[in-house]
């Protein structure tokens, strides 16, 4: 599935006002859209985020193995909240990340040296 999709100026701008597409009240995942939406700025390089989505394709194809775009500090933890950057964002594997779940470590800072 691709979370680039989620990363939209324009859905963004509409959920700060408080008008949350009705496609987005309706999907199983909507807190996960909604706090990628505000976790992504304006000023964020888009064309970035797409060369890592479709990185994450190509391995997946390549490996046969699904890859997705991880945020490595979290969207939605009770101690942190990560944006949607590309210094924020890895390509793992879908099993990695459905394990490492909405785990947070402070020596994970180490990441992003």
């Amino acid at each position: 599935m691709s979370t680039v999709r989620y990363f939209n100026p324009t859905m963004r701008r509409k959920i700060l006002a408080g008008e949350i597409p009705w496609w987005v009240e309706q999907h199983p995942r909507k807190a996960y859209i909604v706090a990628a939406n505000l976790a992504t700025p304006d000023w964020v390089d888009r064309k970035q985020l797409t060369r890592l989505h479709q990185w994450a394709r190509f391995k997946t194809l390549v490996t046969g193995v699904y890859h997705v775009l991880d945020h490595i500090v979290p969207l939605t933890h009770p101690d942190v909240c990560g944006l949607t950057v590309p210094a924020n964002l890895r390509v793992i594997t879908y099993a990695q990340n459905a394990a490492k779940s909405n785990h947070w470590n402070p020596n994970q800072l180490e990441l992003f040296a």
